[in-house]
């Protein structure tokens, strides 16, 4: 059985997302979103 729960907090934890799967603020900005999305420094 695949424990598809345990792989996606994975998942996210590796993307750098939320455990609702949102990209986090600190990967926002890595990822020089920040600009795109009016967040001030």
């Amino acid at each position: 059985v695949v424990e598809l729960d345990e792989m996606l907090d994975e998942y996210y934890v590796l993307r750098g997302w939320s455990e609702n799967g949102v990209p986090k603020l600190e990967t926002v900005r890595r990822l020089n979103l920040d600009a795109i999305l009016n967040l001030e420094s």
